[in-house]
């Protein structure tokens, strides 16, 4: 399932997909098994995007 949609993000003019994924417990409260156990699950849901300044993070 690939979601496709995107809405604005308030009045940032910002486009995002209607689930999101934060990451901000990677490094701090799980192991990097378990992180990237969850970014394996998140990634065959749903294509992850990043910043085009960390190429080396894209999937």
């Amino acid at each position: 399932m690939v979601i496709t949609q995107r809405g604005k993000l308030g009045r940032s003019g910002l486009e995002v997909s209607p689930i999101s994924f934060g990451g901000n417990v990677f490094g701090w409260t799980i192991d990097e098994n378990s992180s990237f156990e969850i970014l394996d699950c998140f990634r065959d849901f749903q294509r992850i995007n990043y910043s085009k300044k960390n190429k080396k993070y894209v999937f």
